[in-house]
């Protein structure tokens, strides 16, 4: 059966995220007058050289990175810190798309960084559709870029999206030990407690950073627990010196719903022998040398 070359292209289309190749047209026996055609009519937009925008010019984050590995060839994957943002363990963050490729392939392309390499089937994943390098590859080629908490947070939230176990990373990085970024990995997962540290908030990150400074010891961030009185969540804790803190950013609309929450909270922490300090984004930016004055006799060993 011949299928008609506009269902061909629907079906491409649809399963590529508005994109199609010159060359994945050609293979199902479209022919270059057709494709011609369609692109001097406009029904296919030129995104890259031999690639092309179905229908209307879209600019959605997986269109564009389906856009940028179709351009690279067939056995492209996005990958380092794109590979990263299109597993959901960085943010988005527009700008070069990063692109992996076998070696003897290397195709430039303005607004995409291709990078050679010789991936392993183990490395490599899909997310949407998408050809991807798996999550404990693109942390290893991102840990280079990343500073050390960077790199510590994209491990917090890998393991989080069970994208990330530390005891199969360590054998992977074993097997990958000449690579750059590998000792570098493993060095955070041997030393990092993985996601004890998923801060949610820029104050928490704030807050922890504070504490690094001050050389206190780590705290667990985001513990889900409980007391007697059903505590579900606190944002630090040091289960050794008994100490929660609570950061507090709410919004004015939610204060006092919140106050009455968290004095419900902080009765039930003291009932378990748990001293409860908050402090708001002004003491933790502003005063910092106060909040930390505050926490030093209380962490002392």
């Amino acid at each position: 059966m011949v299928c008609h070359p506009d269902a061909v292209l629907a079906d491409l289309a649809s399963a590529q995220h508005g994109r199609v190749a010159r060359r994945q047209l050609l293979a199902r026996a479209i022919s270059r007058h057709w494709i011609d055609h369609r692109v001097a009519s406009g029904h296919l937009i030129k995104e890259y050289a031999g690639v092309y925008v179905v229908g209307h010019q879209t600019s959605t984050i997986a269109g564009r990175m389906m856009g940028a590995v179709l351009a690279c060839g067939p056995r492209g994957s996005i990958g380092q810190l794109s590979g990263l943002m299109a597993l959901r363990i960085l943010p988005y963050a527009p700008g070069t798309l990063h692109v992996v490729v076998p070696p003897g392939s290397l195709r430039a392309h303005k607004g995409v960084a291709v990078h050679r390499a010789d991936l392993w089937p183990s490395e490599l994943t899909e997310v949407g559709g998408i050809p991807c390098t798996t999550a404990v590859r693109a942390l290893m080629d991102s840990a280079p870029l990343l500073s050390r908490r960077e790199l510590e947070r994209a491990c917090d939230e890998a393991a989080f999206l069970k994208l990330l176990s530390p005891t199969r990373a360590r054998r992977y990085l074993r097997a990958r030990a000449g690579h750059r970024g590998a000792a570098l990995l493993r060095s955070v997962l041997d030393e990092h407690a993985i996601g004890t540290t998923r801060t949610m908030s820029e104050l928490e990150e704030r807050f922890l950073a504070l504490c690094d400074a001050a050389g206190f010891p780590r705290p667990i961030v985001n513990r889900r627990t409980q007391t007697a009185d059903g505590v579900p969540k606190l944002d630090f804790v040091w289960y050794a010196f008994r100490l929660v803190v609570e950061t507090d950013g709410r919004a004015a609309h939610d204060i006092l719903t919140v106050e009455r929450r968290d004095a419900e909270r902080d009765a039930a922490l003291s009932t378990a022998d748990f001293r409860v300090l908050r402090f708001t984004w002004w003491d933790v930016v502003h005063d910092a040398a106060r909040v930390t004055a505050i926490l030093r006799p209380l962490l002392a060993a």
